[in-house]
């Protein structure tokens, strides 16, 4: 009888624990999968918090040699940064469900249509295949008439090499592939205008 009551209370048990789990399973992998959006925060300075602590994110300017990354342009070619060394590319990371992102996008379109033949432009969307996928980029793309080419991080290149835990995230890089500018948070035009502005002389 004693052994019998022992069962039934183990058994509930482990089905409250199951239950839970079976609740609590897809929510958790999304967020550490995906990085969802609904598990980040909005700040204030106009960044979107991704998952990690980003201690060793890149907050300013120190004149480093630019850490390298593979991305994918529009038809799945591979493309490093160091394939610019000897020009100067404006790098910008976001994604398309990233309000503060969607913000500054139309600065970087103006300054790209205005200096493209000049300076590099790589818009590097985030693209894990779970929140943001190349179909989502590019309708936004799309939608907003966007004439900028888009690289896709598909293999979390980019986003690794700068420890990225905040979105947008905007890094110049001289054509000796030294950093010159890096900033984390929605740039406004005349920031964009002045690091452009810089390269030009």
């Amino acid at each position: 009888m004693k052994n019998k009551k022992v069962f039934i209370i183990l058994a509930a048990v482990l089905g409250v624990i199951l239950i839970a789990a079976a609740i609590l399973y897809p929510r958790l992998s999304e967020i550490a999968l995906s990085g969802d959006p609904a598990g980040s925060s909005v700040a204030e300075n106009g960044t979107v918090t991704l998952p990690g602590d980003g201690s060793d994110a890149i907050t300013a300017a120190d004149n480093s040699k630019a850490a390298d990354f593979t991305v994918y342009d529009a038809s799945g070619k591979a493309v490093r940064l160091s394939d610019f060394l000897g020009q100067p590319v404006i790098v910008n990371f976001w994604a398309s469900w990233c309000p503060p992102c969607k913000e500054e996008l139309p600065y970087f379109n103006a300054a790209y249509e205005a200096y493209g033949d000049r300076i590099v432009f790589l818009m590097v969307d985030l693209a894990d295949g779970y929140q943001e996928t190349h179909s989502s980029a590019e309708a936004l793309v799309k939608e907003k008439g966007y004439t900028f080419p888009v690289y896709f991080d598909l293999s979390g290149s980019a986003s690794e090499a700068y420890s990225l835990y905040s979105i947008p995230q905007t890094v110049a890089v001289d054509a000796a592939g030294n950093i010159v500018f890096s900033q984390i948070g929605s740039l406004p035009e005349t920031t964009v205008e002045q690091i452009v502005t810089q390269f030009l002389g």
